[in-house]
């Protein structure tokens, strides 16, 4: 693919710029949360308790993601997890917008779009040096084939959204349910060695090399001997105050993670320690609105026609805002708590489904009654303040305008609908927060995911995806990047298809 004009810029050069500031950037991040019991160490083991090809950190969509297409591809994977299963990453708890171009999906919606019109969609509304071209050269053709094997897996699509500016509707909604056990199962089906609740502790380096790690498995100490390279897919640091407060202030250091708990930066620190670059800290995690009760994000439910209430049972908000603008209302409501007020009409819409079904499979409280009133009972809401709210957002749709906060539009599996009634019993509640989504700063990485020092080297063995690898592609002209499933499983993939075609580092 042809690449913009001067849209590319050398990650040597930037790197030689990115030295010293990208080591104060590590050794302060060393600061923040960190202790010696996680880092990297040159010591080697008398004895390695496991011993695989590609030993993978994390078992998210990135992580799953490389495990499985490594073992398809015939190398041994051995893939270590903080949580209990697999079901305790960021990625369990997404929303699963994959974004790509050209897909099936959007052919049997008359949607005429391919990788060539994404990528002039990048050319032609990113500013000079926004974008990281070699990066979006492999993402588009591979995040198009993946969502196609995702597909092939029994992976269902529920719609199809635009990105605010995008020319195309390229935001596939599928779901963590589905694409988790999928994926999952692709690791068991070809092999792969998982060991939960062992979380990585430090890189194991020879020669500059990183050649294993060392990790906490039933409360001992084990030695695992990667024999062609290591994958940091371990996520983010959005579950530690100190990183939080440290990169992004102090509001950012007291929401909760919408997502999984597990996400404490271990993965940078082992980097870190080794000199690894970080891209994008100037980035922080976007407020959410999460589950209260649970881990996830709440938004797909009432964008589809339900209303937000606080403790007092009145509207705070436009409930079809941006993330940013409902949970900074949320934020500052009675207690930091809402409530999500539906009706079985929107609950019936495919994207409040699967936002309902995660809610109830991380054991959320969900509530659910004949009328307003009994709902109102059930969360600790005045039933007369309650029906007075709903019953005046239902004069003001019959209006045709909501004069107290603007709303003008829900979405009918995304797509943009007009106002409904909350008036179709059952109702549906459940408490929601104002929470963080994931962190966006990343280790520098190269398209296969190799990840750099701050010095401009690659660090051989040593590779990141997801939450822990900075991508580098961006929504222009915002500086958010792409959702971080999708550039996960690119570059997971892009790392296993690397690292199975090099030669084990003690080889004769």
């Amino acid at each position: 693919m042809t690449q913009k004009q001067g849209g590319e810029f050398s990650r040597r050069s930037f790197l030689k710029g990115l030295a010293v500031g990208g080591s104060a950037l590590a050794s302060t991040a060393m600061l923040a949360g960190c202790s010696k019991e996680v880092g990297a160490t040159s010591t080697l083991p008398e004895k390695w308790d496991y011993e695989a090809d590609f030993v993978v950190l994390g078992m998210g969509a990135g992580g799953m993601t490389a495990a499985a297409w490594a073992a398809k591809d015939g190398a041994s994977v051995i893939a270590l997890e903080k949580g209990k299963s697999q079901l305790e990453s960021s990625s369990a708890v997404s929303a699963w917008e994959f974004v790509t171009a050209g897909t099936s999906t959007q052919k049997e919606q008359g949607i005429e779009d391919s990788p060539e019109k994404f990528l002039k969609y990048f050319q032609d509304n990113s500013p000079e040096g926004f974008q990281k071209f070699d990066m979006i050269d492999v993402f588009l053709p591979t995040s198009l084939m993946l969502y196609e094997w995702l597909l092939s897996l029994g992976v269902e699509c529920a719609g199809i959204k635009t990105w605010p500016g995008m020319d195309q509707p390229r935001l596939h909604t599928l779901g963590a349910a589905k694409p988790i056990a999928v994926l999952f199962d692709q690791c068991q089906q070809n092999g792969v060695q998982v060991l939960f609740e062992t979380p990585g502790k430090k890189l194991i380096t020879k020669d500059n090399r990183v050649v294993g790690v060392e990790a906490e498995y039933q409360g001992s100490v084990v030695y695992v001997k990667a024999n062609k390279g290591v994958l940091l897919a371990n996520g983010g640091f959005e579950g530690n105050p100190e990183m939080l407060y440290a990169y992004h202030g102090y509001l950012p250091s007291l929401r909760k993670p919408a997502g999984t708990t597990n996400n404490t930066g271990d993965g940078f620190k082992m980097a870190w320690a080794l000199g690894a670059a970080t891209e994008d800290a100037w980035i922080a995690p976007p407020p959410a609105v999460a589950f209260a009760t649970a881990k996830g994000t709440a938004y797909g439910f009432y964008h589809a026609g339900g209303i937000l209430v606080n403790k007092k049972g009145q509207r705070f908000v436009n409930e079809s805002e941006t993330h940013t603008v409902e949970a900074n209302a949320l934020a500052v409501q009675p207690d930091g708590i809402a409530y999500v007020i539906s009706d079985s009409v929107q609950k019936s819409d495919p994207i409040a489904e699967i936002t309902w079904q995660r809610q109830e499979s991380q054991n959320g409280v969900c509530y659910q009654a004949d009328t307003l009133e009994d709902l109102a009972a059930q969360i600790g809401i005045d039933p007369v303040a309650l029906v007075e709210t709903v019953n005046k957002y239902n004069a003001l749709v019959d209006a045709g305008a909501d004069t107290d906060f603007g709303r003008d539009h829900v979405l009918v599996a995304n797509e943009k609908s007009p106002l409904m009634k909350i008036e179709t019993g059952p109702f549906y509640s459940f408490a929601v927060m104002a929470a963080n989504f994931p962190t966006e700063m990343g280790l520098v990485i190269d398209p296969n995911a190799r990840v750099y020092d701050v010095w401009g080297n690659p660090i051989e063995g040593l590779y990141a995806t997801g939450l822990m690898g900075n991508i580098g592609i961006k929504y222009p002209p915002e500086p958010r990047t792409l959702p971080a499933i999708t550039g996960a499983m690119v570059f997971g993939y892009q790392a296993a298809k690397y690292v199975v075609a090099q030669p084990a580092w003690d080889a004769e």
